[in-house]
């Protein structure tokens, strides 16, 4: 990569490519902290813009994922059945290739969920989760044909086989993980391998992978924007999906259970946690408890199915299968918190007995998710 986007030479690199014209002092910069480059360009009288560049890994090289949502814009935009799905995914201005940069229209009139639930004064309201639920089901329902797999794979690329990734990482842990893992963190990886039944759970949910539509492929909290009104103009849907970087022809129970464990988390990692407490205490004595959850959760995944109801027609195990997809997320987010924060504590043994829940005795657990069984 020849140029590389600074504070200091964004709004020139803006102007060059005929995407607006900034004054420097009245246009604002803030600059987000991720895995890319990402600034965001406010200025004083007109629209805001997300400007984005693909950060090389340790070996140089950059990803193309960057231009997933490029893609998948090109690819509705020629396709006129799946038009229904641009009032309420990302909206892509500007794609540069040779530098790995994007730039993106920025919904300043939106949070994303994930801080909406971080205000103490909001509630956990079954009528949002329900739009949710429905936004992704017109998605899945929208791509839910044979004939949409080649031109998706074509624009996306395969599908990723997220219990196959899990499996492979898990089943085979390698001697030098002993010599960068802390000694409590080895302690996930002697608990997993204490139970054959999780590892055999999560290799059959790898064998059993139902590519069928377009899926998100990283849905959570914080890639779901909620408009600051409850009754937002015409032109905007109150609920917007983003993030589309990782989307593939795939399984749609991977992005139910991505959700149903994005909740979850607001549960688990909020427990209580001592050394003078069981994890059955932990569990109930959570800030957030469960049960504040379940009608969030029921009233998701029943609006899911109302929408697309032909996949749980055409695939019986859907509810299981999504479940145990919540469970791998729940082992993804373990193996995410040992990688940054170094730690594994009786929460993390309380996610990984709920994730084992999850992943081997779905059925018996769905009511324990929901509140109530499932009709």
């Amino acid at each position: 990569m020849s140029f590389i986007l600074t504070s200091d030479n964004v709004l020139t690199y803006l102007q060059e490519n005929n995407l607006g014209s900034f004054d420097r002092e009245s246009t604002a910069l803030k600059k987000f902290s991720a895995r890319n480059f990402n600034i965001l360009v406010k200025p004083a009288d007109s629209q805001p813009i997300l400007v984005k560049q693909s950060a090389p890994n340790i070996n140089g090289k950059q990803s193309g994922e960057l231009f997933t949502e490029w893609q998948l814009q090109q690819l509705i935009a020629d396709h006129p059945a799946l038009e229904k799905l641009t009032s309420f995914l990302p909206k892509v201005l500007y794609a540069d290739r040779s530098n790995f940069i994007v730039v993106n229209y920025f919904w300043a009139d939106y949070s994303d969920m994930q801080d909406y639930y971080d205000d103490e004064d909001q509630e956990y309201d079954p009528e949002i989760a329900q739009e949710i639920g429905q936004k992704l089901g017109v998605v899945h329902r929208s791509t839910y044909n044979s004939t949409w797999q080649a031109p998706l794979e074509t624009s996306l690329g395969s599908p990723a086989n997220p219990g196959r990734k899990v499996a492979r990482r898990l089943n085979r842990v390698h001697s030098g993980i002993f010599a960068v893992t802390p000694i409590d963190c080895l302690r996930f990886y002697k608990l997993y391998q204490q139970y054959p039944s999780l590892a055999a759970a999560v290799e059959q949910l790898a064998q059993n992978y139902q590519a069928c539509c377009l899926v998100h492929n990283d849905l959570k909290l914080n890639n779901i924007l909620i408009h600051h009104s409850p009754k937002p103009p015409a032109t905007d849907s109150r609920i917007r999906l983003i993030d589309w970087e990782s989307s593939r022809w795939g399984d749609p129970a991977v992005d139910v259970g991505n959700l149903i464990n994005s909740y979850l988390q607001l549960w688990l990692e909020n427990l209580v946690v001592s050394s003078e407490l069981s994890i059955n205490e932990s569990l109930q004595l959570a800030v957030v408890p469960l049960n504040s959850l379940q009608p969030v959760l029921f009233a998701l995944f029943d609006s899911y199915r109302q929408t697309f109801p032909a996949i749980f027609a055409d695939q019986p195990d859907f509810v299981a299968r999504a479940l145990q997809y919540a469970g791998l997320a729940l082992i993804r987010r373990i193996e995410v918190i040992i990688d940054n924060d170094r730690v594994f504590d009786n929460r993390g043994i309380a996610m990984l007995q709920v994730a084992k829940q999850l992943l081997c005795s779905p059925t018996a657990f769905t009511t324990t998710i929901f509140g109530r069984p499932l009709d």
